[in-house]
């Protein structure tokens, strides 16, 4: 009976978390937004080749939040597939950032990480609006002038910050 119960919590659990994902609100993107304007601000106030862990931290929570808004949305105001593009993008960017900076002592390569991560952290604000505007549909046309490339199917959006770096 114990076995059962438990099962069924976690079940009741497993439906609730998913229902909750699936309907991430204009608010969550918000608050994703002005999360990434702190962190942009805590980051370039650090100044040694040694992450705190609280920020560490933060920046782990940003990135699965970055996860749960690329699948946002309702059925009357689906998140466009580039940004939900964009959202998995920077969910791997923090990811791959923190590891880089994880995996060296080589002070220049912790140097392009935190610069690769501010950068990220500066476009999110950006992108944290267009999905707020979006989930409440009110939505415009995307520029014509978006750059070829990236990982997604939809339009590509290219930042320049990234551009700068890759050449």
């Amino acid at each position: 009976m114990l076995n059962f119960v438990s099962c069924s919590a976690a079940i009741i659990s497993l439906v609730f978390s998913c229902t909750l994902m699936a309907h991430a609100s204009p608010n969550l993107a918000r608050a994703w937004g002005e999360q990434a304007a702190e962190l942009h601000e805590t980051l370039a106030k650090t100044s040694s080749t040694e992450l705190p862990a609280a920020l560490e931290t933060d920046l782990i929570r940003f990135g699965r939040i970055a996860t749960r808004l690329s699948k946002a949305g309702t059925a009357e105001h689906p998140m466009p597939e580039d940004l939900g593009c964009i959202f998995r993008g920077m969910a791997e960017e923090t990811t791959v950032q923190l590891e880089k900076w994880h995996e060296t002592d080589d002070a220049s390569a912790i140097a392009d990480a935190k610069e690769r991560l501010l950068a990220m952290l500066k476009d999110a604000t950006i992108v944290s609006q267009a999905s707020e505007l979006a989930m409440l549909g009110e939505t415009t046309e995307l520029p014509e002038n978006l750059s070829e490339g990236g990982q997604c199917s939809a339009v590509k959006i290219e930042f320049e910050t990234y551009s700068k770096k890759a050449s």
